[in-house]
């Protein structure tokens, strides 16, 4: 059998890239965005290169690839920490509040981290053209639990319990980038205690 095809609603991420016809660019990343930094920085090494402003949440465990620290930047990149993605987000929004036009937004990082930091930035009228996204690290998915309305983050399987109503869902590919979460849905609502048989994983 051929594989399953993929939901027209489920992102797709490539790797970031500059966009030379931008005039601020700001690049927001997770500890795990930090291999797709290291790339993006080394082409800011050459002449001619513009300004970036980093806003990077540092890594809570050793597990986790470190950020770079300010020593290996280009001068061109205004490199600011933080403790955490929440920080991140609250930074980006101070930033956003006063952009001009013309602002380039890089997010690399867990697909959750990914979208908060969209979302935010098409609040603040960041046009969807303006925004790149590259995903790195895990695939576990947020989701919104249709019966209950809960979001919850983690998912690694198919089939998930909602820690808001306890049903057990089934973790569907259809993505709502308002929610920035995957629909769950009732697995067993058609016949109760009938599960799915076959249960995918999310690595």
């Amino acid at each position: 059998p051929g594989a399953r095809p993929m939901s027209k609603s489920r992102p797709t991420y490539r790797p970031i890239e500059l966009d030379p016809t931008g005039r601020d660019h700001h690049l927001a990343t997770s500890g795990l965005g930090g291999p797709a930094l290291d790339r993006f920085v080394r082409r800011l090494a050459g002449p001619g290169s513009p300004d970036v402003v980093l806003h990077a949440a540092l890594p809570a465990d050793e597990e986790t690839p470190a950020v770079p620290r300010p020593g290996s930047f280009p001068s061109s990149l205004d490199a600011r920490y933080y403790d955490s993605e929440n920080d991140v987000v609250d930074g980006l929004r101070r930033t956003l509040a006063k952009a001009r036009m013309g602002l380039r937004l890089y997010v690399a990082g867990p697909e959750t981290f990914l979208w908060m930091v969209t979302n935010l930035a098409y609040g603040f009228g960041v046009a969807r053209e303006q925004v790149r996204r590259e995903l790195i690290g895990s695939a576990a998915r947020r989701v919104y639990c249709v019966p209950c309305r809960t979001i919850f983050d983690g998912a690694r399987t198919s089939l998930e319990a909602c820690p808001g109503c306890g049903r057990t869902l089934l973790v569907r590919d259809h993505f709502s980038r308002a929610l920035g979460a995957y629909m769950g849905v009732q697995a067993d609502a058609e016949e109760p205690g009938a599960l799915p048989g076959e249960v995918e994983a999310f690595a």
